[in-house]
């Protein structure tokens, strides 16, 4: 039995590679059901399940942020409109900064993790 989170990373790196090169609306547009479907929902899902995992074996309070697909390019030189990636931030919802914060991030070629204190 699998929990489903190999075929997110799948079809995640899949997903980010087509709008690595085509990072337009005009390309995400048709394609936000198969992202929301495929990775946004799968990525809550695992986030929250890490978040009460975290919690359990710190005894702190774990919160977990799934980033968004949207860039704000008000401000910004690089006007593509998409993050072809997804991070998801696991931290103490009380703000308290000697509390580690947890890290996970995916592009279609690279796999991160890491943890620090902010």
């Amino acid at each position: 039995m699998t929990d489903g989170f190999e075929a997110m990373v799948d079809d995640a790196r899949s997903f980010f590679a087509g709008l690595e090169k085509n990072n337009s609306n005009d390309w995400f547009n048709p394609r936000k059901a198969q992202y929301e479907a495929e990775i946004a929902r799968p990525a809550k899902r695992f986030a929250d399940l890490i978040a009460e995992d975290l919690s359990r074996i710190t005894g702190r309070t774990h919160a977990a942020e799934v980033f968004g697909i949207y860039r704000d390019v008000r401000s910004s030189k690089d006007k593509t409109p998409l993050n072809p990636h997804l991070h998801i931030l696991w931290s103490d919802p009380a703000g308290d900064a000697l509390t580690p914060v947890w890290f996970f991030g995916l592009t279609s070629g690279d796999f991160m993790l890491g943890a620090g204190i902010m």
